[in-house]
């Protein structure tokens, strides 16, 4: 199945194809966050997002709380993108007020078009 099945669908097709399944949401929740730790390899997911970002050569910063060593702001840019803005650096648009995550903090969403038309 793929990664963007709800859990509630995938717990529809199982009992589809055997009435008798007893499984419950929450081992299908359990399976989906097994998964993942796993496809991290150990790491949290700050670290793992920092890892493909190096992996990836993204130019990349971030801060962190001084007292708890938490990160609180973390900034990536995809190489091609910084490559448009060097190149064409005319127009920039900035929308810090596009989606917002589980910890309701914004998420800052950058988008340029150059002379070429890319975006």
């Amino acid at each position: 199945m793929a990664n963007s099945t709800a859990p509630r669908e995938i717990l529809s097709i199982l009992k589809q194809r055997d009435p008798s399944n007893t499984t419950g949401i929450k081992s299908i929740y359990n399976v989906i966050l097994t998964n993942k730790s796993t496809k991290r390899g150990g790491l949290n997911q700050v670290q793992y997002v920092l890892e493909q970002l190096i992996k990836k050569n993204y130019l990349h910063d971030y801060c962190t709380n001084p007292d708890s060593n938490e990160i609180t702001d973390i900034l990536w840019v995809h190489p091609k993108s910084l490559a448009f803005s060097v190149n064409f650096s005319s127009v920039l648009i900035i929308d810090a007020t596009y989606k917002t995550n589980e910890y309701r903090s914004p998420l800052l969403e950058v988008v340029g078009i150059t002379s070429t038309m890319p975006t």
